[in-house]
């Protein structure tokens, strides 16, 4: 896909997901959504043909507590066929933000659907900012199935 055709896209589904500004760079080149009430969200192509990457920041991990939280992402991220392909992953570093990604064929997508998506990926990342806030490290997070259960949240929708 063109890039001439995401700027429509994004420009399109800006209104749809109250984006609050978008902007691109051509060094990335990536587009970035900005939100007055949220952390912007970034598409950006992939190394695979047509398909582009949806991510944003999630939050910093605690320090207390970090393993048990690593596993349950991954234990998360393990679980592709009910999260919609969302994945879980560390920006940079053992220091880095947990960050939020979902692999997407945006030539696919209408313009509703790619917005629905995006919606449903910024309710997806709403949710796991407040599991990682608060994350505790104690083992009042439940056992893993509790941890599993409850750290699944919502479901990428299209």
């Amino acid at each position: 896909m063109e890039k001439e055709q995401i700027d429509t896209l994004m420009n399109e589904i800006g209104p749809l997901v109250d984006a609050a500004g978008l902007s691109y760079s051509d060094d990335a080149p990536i587009w970035e959504l900005q939100f007055e009430d949220r952390p912007p969200c970034y598409l950006q192509a992939s190394e695979r043909e047509d398909q582009y990457i949806l991510s944003g920041e999630v939050a910093e991990p605690p320090v207390q507590g970090r393993e048990a939280l690593f596993q349950t992402m991954l234990i998360y991220n393990d679980q592709g066929g009910t999260t919609g392909g969302a994945r879980l992953a560390l920006d940079g570093d053992e220091d880095g933000w947990v960050t939020l990604a979902i692999d997407l064929h945006v030539s696919e997508l209408s313009p509703e659907k790619f917005s629905n998506l995006v919606s449903s990926y910024l309710d997806l990342r709403s949710h796991w900012r407040r599991v990682v806030e608060g994350w505790t490290g104690e083992d009042d997070q439940g056992d893993r199935g509790d941890r599993d259960q409850q750290s699944a949240g919502p479901i990428i929708r299209v």
